[in-house]
């Protein structure tokens, strides 16, 4: 009888999160943007103070990059986003760098410590973990200038596609 009980505890605990999992996702839960598919736009405020937004990038190539300070990976693509913002930066290319940390002092001091020139975003956790179901630092969506996503990168983007990517669109117009 207790292994009658036991077993159907096991069963209990295993059917109801899987139940709650189908329930959540015919409810309409939003997914990440794929391939293709428009990315979701946001309004976040900058370390500048003035807000940002998705769409008010159109008609520029766009690297989104959701970061946290406590992020190794995040600390050394910082400067090679930097290099890609000061050679490719200006009306074709922007970078929005998202961050999802809790510390109030560490974009500033990113920003310092990088000498950083593109926007660093604060307050994002809202637009990662809802609109673009972050769940590793670094991100990176690639979103055309019509604010499409082109591509999803967990860790760096290099150069290459970014040059590749700007080259199709002057190619394009």
């Amino acid at each position: 009888m207790k292994r009658i009980m036991k077993l159907r505890m096991q069963s209990i605990r295993w059917f109801f999160p899987v139940v709650m999992t189908l329930l959540l996702g015919a409810c309409g839960e939003q997914k990440a943007p794929k391939q293709g598919e428009m990315a979701p736009n946001f309004e976040l405020t900058g370390l500048d103070g003035k807000p940002y937004s998705l769409k008010e990038q159109k008609g520029k190539l766009v690297l989104l990059n959701f970061w946290k300070d406590n992020c190794d990976v995040c600390k050394k693509e910082f400067p090679l986003m930097e290099e890609y913002y000061r050679e490719f930066g200006g009306e074709n290319f922007e970078i929005l760098a998202v961050y999802l940390g809790d510390s109030k002092s560490a974009p500033q001091e990113f920003k310092d410590n990088y000498d950083i020139t593109f926007p660093l975003l604060k307050e994002g956790k809202d637009v990662a973990f809802g609109q673009y179901k972050i769940r590793a630092t670094p991100t990176n969506y690639l979103i055309t200038p019509e604010g499409k996503v082109i591509r999803k990168v967990v860790g760096f983007v290099d150069a290459q596609q970014i040059k590749a990517i700007l080259y199709n669109i002057k190619m394009n117009q």
